[in-house]
């Protein structure tokens, strides 16, 4: 006798999903592994739990996906939590070439490190990425904590993702779609804390040279 394949996670599913199952006319694994399109299922009897699901106005539960994405990437009791380091209109040559590109990464690498986490990179516009399969990406392996670099060849950048997924921050000042918590250099307050400090200095007439 052929014994159903154990889904861990349907264990600590809501009772919904029972109600789906049941309904579906499946075992709780089976249609778990069904509405995470499992090739386990067949395809008939997933396309079934999962209309039996949109008519019961099922939703998986996310804190529940991202609890089992770190139990199935998790190398004993060291495993860390994991945060995104999005590169947006960036290319591999600039992380190499642009010396801002290391030393932002550098930084935010640091800082995770110092909170217990660990940096992971990704490229938003490379080798047919595109913005909609990176957040798949990210839900699949539980991670929820996303930094964005600041875009070398766009002003504006454009991210249409379900952001309730997300705790996501930007470096720079360029314009994000929607909007979102950012980190910038403030050049202007720069430029006079400069100014002011040449004054005190006894400087007369000081000089800016801007390339």
């Amino acid at each position: 006798m052929k014994s159903k394949p154990f889904d861990f996670m349907a264990k600590i599913q809501p009772s919904s999903l029972v109600k789906v199952a049941r309904e579906a006319g499946v075992a709780l694994s089976t249609a778990s592994l069904a509405l995470r399109g499992s090739p386990l299922v067949k395809a008939a009897t997933a396309e079934r739990v999962k209309a039996v699901a949109e008519r019961l106005g099922y939703r998986a539960d996310l804190r529940v996906g991202s609890l089992m994405a770190r139990i199935r990437r998790a190398k004993g009791t060291q495993d860390r939590e994991r945060l995104a380091f999005v590169w947006a209109s960036v290319t591999r040559e600039d992380t190499r070439n642009h010396t801002f590109c290391r030393v932002s990464f550098a930084g935010a690498k640091r800082r995770a490190e110092e909170l217990g986490c660990a940096l992971e990179e990704f490229w938003l516009n490379e080798g047919g990425m595109t913005a909609g399969r990176l957040e798949k990406i990210l839900v699949t392996r539980g991670i929820t904590g996303v930094v964005f670099s600041a875009p070398l060849h766009d002003m504006e950048v454009t991210v249409e993702w379900d952001w309730s997924r997300f705790a996501a921050a930007v470096i720079g000042n360029s314009e994000w779609h929607p909007p979102l918590h950012r980190s910038g250099h403030y050049h202007y307050r720069s430029m006079w804390t400069a100014m002011e400090r040449l004054k005190a200095a006894g400087c007369r007439r000081p000089a800016a040279v801007l390339h």
